[in-house]
Parts: C-alpha cells; structure tokens; sequence
C-alpha cells in the first residue's frame, strides 16, 4: 500500500469520525438547551436561506423538531445533530414549506439509529399527511429491510404515528383562542394555541416549556393581542414574519412584468402573516427576553433590504432581536 493510500484511508476514518461524532444528544450529558434553526426561509426562492421552515429543540434526553420544510432534513445532517434520537414532529399547519421534508427525515433518522416509530403532532388532517408520506416511502422502508436485515433496519422504527389533537371552538363569551396542552413527558410540555392563517384551517403556534425555559415559536398567521398571554416571559420568541412593505414592492414590480399570478400571490400572503413591527409588538408587550425572525420572505440579499426588513423594529422592542439564518445555533442556560 502506497502512502497516498494511507493518507486517503487515514483522512476517511478521520472525517467518518468527525461525521459521526454527534456534539449534542444523549452522549454528551449537556443539561443545557440548544435550538437549532433549520429552515429560515419561505415559500420564495432564496439563495441565503435555502431551506424552508423548520427548528429542532434539543437537550439532554430530548430531541423535537418543529415544521419540516424543505431542506430541514439535510441541515440536520450538516450541523451533525443526533438525528436517531428524534422522537416526535409538531407541525403548525399543512403548507408545503412547513411539511416537505417529513418524508426525508422520517427516513434519515431511521438510518442513522432511530429504533421507535416517530410520533408526528398537529392539529386534526395531521393523519392524511402522515399517511401519504408512509404510503410513498413504503416500498423504500420494505427495500431497506430486505436489503440489511431486521437487525440493523428494524421496519418497525420506519413507521410514523399521527398524534392529531382537536382546537378547541371558540364560545360566544370567549372570542380568543384557548392553549392546549398537547404532549408531556418528563422534561417537557408542549403547548398549541389557535394561529389566525386563514383560509389555512387548522393552524397553531406551540410554546415549549423545558427545564425552567420558555420557547415560543409562533407558526404562519397575523398578529392579535391575545398572543402576548401566549408569550408571556418567554426565553425566546421564533417568530414567522413578512415584510408586507417590500412584499408589496416585488408584487406591483411583477404585475407590472404581466406576472399577474406571482404578483397576487406576493400581495395575498401580507394578509395572513405578520410583519417584523408586528412581532416586536409582541416581544415587548410580553416581556420576551430575545426575538428571532424566521420564515424570511421576500428574500433579504443585502445591508439595504436587511435594514428595509427591520425599520421600525428597534424603536418597539429593545431586547436582543436577530433575524434567523440556516443552521444558526442558540444556546439557553437551564
């Protein structure tokens, strides 16, 4: 054997190490909380943020993710995350940027170890999408037994379960939303509040309280005040925003280009997301220690778009405020 081939060999087995060594998760014993911000953009073509939206939570013995979009799956894999300890899925809604990559995950965490079938929350018609993503997987899943063995590709661990959970209706006396607890185990509760993302029904945001922290990602809809209960002291707020401002710019831009079908779907998503003002609204009315944007939209490609983006923001809320980018990693002290 030649030298190069002993540095070849020498350079795979260190990188397949490296690859493999997953910094976070049940190995490494952190008591601390990590949010990983897997998916940043929207529903437009994006350069900067590539994938759509999704956010893991991370600790000690806890692995969720929140919304699956495209591109989630693979910048799960990028920042080395410990994916085979993924053991439940919340969506907010049912919007191809929130659910594209389920599949993927579903299968990617099942390879790399996942041994139980993968519990996937949300609001009733959760079911028809986990069961046409198992439909279209099903030959795969099938091939991958068969090809290494039940020992090593356990079919049952391929499996997805629907946790679909009822928003409660609204009573004559009480216009608002009322918060559901929707799953507890020991290091956590996850709670689901009704998002106003209408015609988008059923829709919700989540609150996650872990280890004496509060998380609040707030999934696609408008801004009301009754979100500030919602938010109350939270650590951080994830937050969906839009820009309605240059939103509104692109969409009379493409109008005038004859793309009348971009140009009203660029103007009719104002009117079922909130802004960046909106969210800092928010932020400082319920006391919120950061706020981080997400969800992108329209595209942020330079300082003067960032800044057109965020006006305003500032003047409202004077916390910490950052506007998310993919696989951008946050760390909470418990």
């Amino acid at each position: 054997m030649g030298l190069l081939d002993k540095l070849m060999i020498k350079y795979t087995q260190r990188q397949i190490k490296r690859n493999f060594y997953l910094g976070y998760g049940k190995e490494s014993g952190n008591k601390s909380i990590l949010i990983a911000l897997l998916g940043t953009g929207g529903p437009i073509n994006n350069k900067i943020r590539i994938a759509a939206t999704g956010i893991s939570v991370l600790s000690e013995n806890v692995f969720l993710l929140f919304d699956c979009g495209s591109g989630v799956g693979r910048n799960a894999d990028i920042l080395r995350l410990p994916t085979r300890n993924l053991t439940k899925v919340f969506l907010t809604h049912f919007h191809s940027d929130h659910i594209a990559d389920l599949g993927e995950v579903s299968f990617g965490s099942w390879v790399r170890g996942r041994n139980e079938p993968l519990e996937i929350y949300g609001p009733e018609k959760v079911q028809d999408i986990v069961e046409g993503y198992a439909r279209a997987y099903s030959h795969d899943f099938a091939y991958r037994t068969l090809h290494h063995g039940e020992e090593i590709m356990p079919y049952n661990a391929s499996k997805m379960i629907a946790r679909p959970f009822s928003i409660p209706p609204r009573s004559e006396t009480e216009k608002d939303p009322v918060k559901i607890q929707v799953c507890e185990e020991k290091e956590y509760k996850v709670w689901a509040l009704e998002a106003d993302h209408g015609p988008v029904r059923p829709a919700v945001s989540y609150c996650i309280e872990i280890r004496g922290k509060k998380i609040v990602i707030l999934g696609d809809g408008n801004y009301h005040e009754y979100l500030t209960d919602f938010c109350k002291d939270a650590d951080i707020i994830i937050a969906n925003t839009i820009s309605h401002e240059i939103a509104g710019i692109i969409s009379e831009a493409t109008r005038e280009m004859g793309q009348f079908r971009y140009a009203k779907i660029t103007k009719d998503i104002c009117n079922y997301h909130m802004n960046p003002v909106q969210a800092a609204t928010l932020a400082h009315d319920s006391n919120a220690k950061k706020l981080i944007l997400i969800h992108v939209t329209p595209p942020i490609f330079n300082r003067i778009i960032k800044k057109r983006y965020i006006r305003g923001v500032k003047k409202i809320y004077d916390g910490p405020i950052v506007i998310g980018k993919d696989r951008m990693i946050i760390h909470l002290k418990s």
